[in-house]
């Protein structure tokens, strides 16, 4: 008998461990929301992966972008006001919840949008901005060597020619085998790459002063500026920067679930994120501007000299993998997250691989997209800006911060959350409202704006826009349907 309830009780603590395995596996996931007794990073511990994220090789190519529009003394205050409003709007729309909850930031977005429109959006914002990303940082690597056999040979460097194409292309193929094999190597070259790339920047920031005094680059002048109007030309090098930051949208909430609280969620952004970035951003600039090129490939050569530009191009070649491996993982388990039970279904390196397709054609049939990589980027703050005045006006202003878990992950065809067919069609309106303001204000294809532009930029009215449209309609219609659980 007592042999049997030994047995018994061994037995059901065995169940019990299983139990919270699988919690915690589900946790991790996205599945269910993060303890707090479950979660790893304080405030500096945050700020420090922050940083990590922040610091990568698109800064340099964003502050050379800066250069195109403006001297160094205007790109540097341009770096600084864009940077800071868009970290900041970006990580109120995301962390908070994200802290406060432990949730996953798509899970989150069913509130705002329902269970199918949240994947709309994830779509919208995350699957085309990180396969943008992952072709333009694919296409540097490719540069990079395209330089590095250049110099070794003393050839002539040829950036969109079938070297650069074939190295991108193994570039995506190495990214896909490294984010196969899982988080822990991404882990592993995150450790290494991050404080290399500090030295890097430093490294780089000394060489560029051996050139000119400080004072003769914040002298200098733009290389490329558009229009004889320099308050416009200034006004469009902070709308780059206004969606540098608000590029940081679709990852950052999955980041701040790891923290403690909604206050270590949200502050160690404008540490981490803004002041990693511009610094990364203030580099690339006044490289551009003294060497007379925007391209980080181009410039370190003329900078560093043969040997220590081939030891800098060989870095970079590396560091572009490490950002492509981290954006590609984030954005797969986010589509494991949001996807329907046939994309679950997708083993895991066959889907990684399907995400890969568009970036090799971007690649192989439009390297051009590199040199004007500043418009992409811009295009999508159209669409960031306008999420984030969402999310704000939902969350704070509509919700008073108060989200049901259950709600959120349980069955959601019959759940609160539904609102019309798993779509809120009002979230989805205020979204395209956003967006059309944007374009309207400023097209970031032909530069054209209308005179408000120099005044307001084209991100804070897109941010506005929705964020008023989805608060008022809201308030007008979706209680009176009992739509989305609002109080």
């Amino acid at each position: 008998m007592t042999e049997h309830v030994a047995n018994g009780g061994l037995a059901a603590a065995e169940i019990q461990r299983e139990e919270a395995s699988a919690n915690r596996a589900a946790a991790e996931r996205g599945d269910a929301p993060l303890l707090p007794s479950e979660r790893l990073w304080g405030f500096w511990e945050f700020t420090y992966a922050n940083s990590a994220l922040a610091i990568a090789t698109w800064a340099f190519l964003i502050g050379g972008s800066v250069g195109l529009f403006v001297g160094p003394k205007e790109g540097i205050a341009a770096i600084i006001i864009g940077n800071i409003v868009g970290v900041m709007l970006t990580a109120l729309a995301t962390t908070p919840l994200s802290g406060r909850y432990g949730i996953e930031q798509f899970v989150a977005l069913r509130s705002q949008f329902g269970y199918n429109g949240s994947r709309v959006v994830y779509v919208l914002a995350v699957v085309v901005l990180t396969m943008g990303w992952l072709a333009v940082l694919a296409m540097m690597f490719g540069r990079s060597i395209d330089g590095l056999t250049a110099l070794s040979s003393g050839e002539t460097a040829n950036p969109t020619g079938i070297k650069m194409i074939v190295a991108a292309v193994g570039a995506i193929l190495v990214t896909w085998f490294i984010v196969a094999k899982g988080p822990t190597s991404i882990k592993f070259f995150n450790m290494v790459v991050s404080p290399a790339l500090v030295i890097l920047m430093i490294v780089m920031l000394y060489l560029i002063l051996q050139h000119r005094s400080f004072s003769e680059l914040l002298a200098m002048p733009a290389l490329s500026p558009p229009f004889e109007d320099n308050t416009l030309n200034f006004i469009i090098a902070i709308e780059v920067n206004l969606a540098a930051g608000f590029s940081w949208w679709p990852y950052i909430g999955n980041l701040a679930r790891l923290t403690k609280n909604e206050r270590t969620a949200f502050w160690p952004n404008i540490l981490g994120i803004f002041g990693a970035a511009a610094l990364g951003e203030i580099v690339g600039l006044l490289a551009a501007v003294a060497l007379g090129d925007s391209d980080p490939t181009i410039w370190m050569t003329k900078i560093a000299g043969p040997v220590i530009g081939i030891i800098a191009l060989l870095f970079v070649a590396f560091a572009n993998m490490t950002s492509m491996a981290n954006i590609l993982y984030t954005s797969i388990v986010g589509l494991r997250q949001v996807g329907t039970a046939s994309v679950r279904a997708i083993s895991w390196g066959a889907i990684l691989f399907l995400f890969c397709v568009i970036p090799f054609g971007l690649v192989v049939f439009y390297p051009q997209m590199y040199d004007g990589f500043f418009i992409f980027l811009v295009w999508t703050s159209a669409l960031n800006s306008a999420l984030a005045g969402i999310g704000i006006a939902d969350y704070f202003f509509l919700r008073g911060q108060k989200l049901d878990m259950r709600s959120l992950h349980g069955p959601q065809e019959n759940g609160p959350y539904r609102f019309w067919g798993g779509f809120n069609p009002i979230g989805l309106f205020a979204l395209a409202v956003g967006f059309a303001v944007y374009v309207l204000v400023f097209n970031p294809q032909t530069l054209a704006s209308l005179p408000a532009f120099k005044y307001l930029t084209a991100s804070v009215p897109s941010c506005l826009a929705a964020g008023a449209i989805h608060y008022v309609l809201t308030r007008l219609f979706a209680r009176g349907r009992g739509w989305g659980l609002y109080p």
